[in-house]
């Protein structure tokens, strides 16, 4: 049944003005990525404009539950408060959807359409409902949840599209810190728990990177900072341009020698004899699928830049929206909460593969990457600990990070 179908009563309020632009291509990507980064909620916003660009929960709910039902998703506690929460954590604070009481109608509250959304939101949640249509690509596999602890409010969803991105961008492969240092769409957060996850959903392929020399071929300096890294890595303390400086015993404050130790880490980076750059990453065909069909017509709606491509794509999703929607209901069945936890016999390889690859991760890195709380892990880490597979090292005075043991790692 089509959502149109549903009367409602044609009084209702309009939103007051919002904002009218994002800040910028990036806040646009962080807050539209975080609104859709599954089906349901594009869905959603796709639904709001089919009754008029307001309506109420209670209205939403009904062709909301055909899709559930025609999609076989069993979603437990398809409700009006389901609705709310959807809108309320994720279209409302990201400016797309606003709320208000319609007082004359027995003070219900109502969503509509902001000013941002009809500009940006609906082309962006159509694309999304479109690329999982046409491709066996799920968009919550790629983007992931939503949740951040970063001051600046960079949700996971920006940080892989930055990395697909970044990765889409360039012509040669990168390491993680090129990834971080990317003038194409910056990474402003630590990314090692997000590349193992896009690796392990087969978005991207992480190669062994070769060093370019090799440490007997190093000058004085450039030796002498060699060995303080290694010493500090081998030690498990962090690598910074105050640490190394330290360890070689000079003076921290001094400007010129920290812009000569800074050059000659750098120096040493980019020939991949750091621990942090012994792995670079490409798209796979995958990925090369998700920038080139998904993200870059993204990017280009968020520019302002509406093709004829967008505009057909977003048509012929408003045209069949419930089939859209139903197949986008089946990918994200297949990704949500209650299924997606992995089998806890698995979790201590998937903690060694991870370690050996990000060595000196918390256990908010290992929950993020391997999908599991931190409580549940803790008693893996133990047993890794007491077998001699891993070793921890203090962050602070509560927190520890984790490494693989001497046996498992290269010195």
């Amino acid at each position: 049944m089509d959502a149109n179908s549903h009367e409602q009563d044609p009084s209702s309020v309009r939103p007051p003005n919002q904002e009218t632009e994002f800040l910028s291509v990036i806040d646009g990507l962080n807050r539209s990525l975080s609104t859709f980064n599954s089906g349901p909620k594009a869905y959603l916003m796709l639904l709001i404009e089919q009754f008029g660009g307001t309506t109420s929960a209670n209205y939403l709910l009904k062709p909301f539950q055909e899709i559930v039902d025609r999609s076989k998703f069993k979603y437990s506690g398809a409700t009006n408060r389901l609705i709310e929460d959807y809108l309320m954590n994720n279209h409302v604070p990201n400016g797309l959807i606003t709320r208000q009481t319609n007082v004359n109608r027995d003070g219900v509250d109502e969503y509509s359409i902001t000013k941002l959304g009809y500009r940006y939101g609906i082309d962006v949640a159509a694309r999304m409902l479109w690329f999982e249509n046409e491709y066996p690509i799920r968009i919550y596999q790629i983007f992931g949840a939503t949740e951040t602890n970063s001051p600046d409010k960079i949700h996971s969803p920006l940080v892989r599209a930055q990395i697909i991105h970044a990765l889409g961008s360039s012509p040669e492969p990168l390491t993680a810190t090129e990834l971080q240092q990317s003038n194409s769409l910056p990474v402003n957060t630590g990314i090692g728990p997000t590349l193992y996850e896009l690796i392990h959903s087969g978005v991207i392929i992480r190669h062994e990177r070769k060093s370019s020399i090799q440490p007997n071929q190093l000058d004085g300096n450039r030796l002498a900072v060699y060995n303080a890294c290694r010493s500090l890595l081998r030690d498990r303390n962090p690598l910074t341009i105050e640490t190394v400086i330290s360890k070689m015993g000079l003076p921290v404050n001094d400007i010129e020698i920290q812009q000569t130790i800074q050059g000659a880490i750098n120096d040493l980076d980019v020939a991949g004899l750091l621990s942090q750059t012994r792995y670079e990453y490409t798209l796979s065909q995958s990925g090369k699928t998700i920038d080139d069909r998904l993200l870059k017509p993204i990017i280009r709606i968020l520019q302002g830049e509406l093709t004829e491509e967008s505009q057909t794509v977003t048509a012929q999703v408003k045209q069949d929206l419930i089939k859209h929607a139903i197949n986008s209901f089946k990918h994200y069945a297949l990704d949500a909460r209650s299924t997606k936890h992995a089998e806890l016999s698995t979790i201590m390889p998937q903690i060694a593969s991870f370690l050996l690859e990000f060595p000196g991760s918390s256990i908010t890195d290992l929950a993020q990457a391997l999908g599991q709380n931190r409580g549940s892990l803790q008693p893996y880490l133990n047993e890794m600990i007491n077998k001699g597979e891993i070793v921890k090292a203090p962050i602070n005075k509560k927190d520890f990070c984790y490494y693989p043991s001497e046996s498992k790692q290269e010195p």
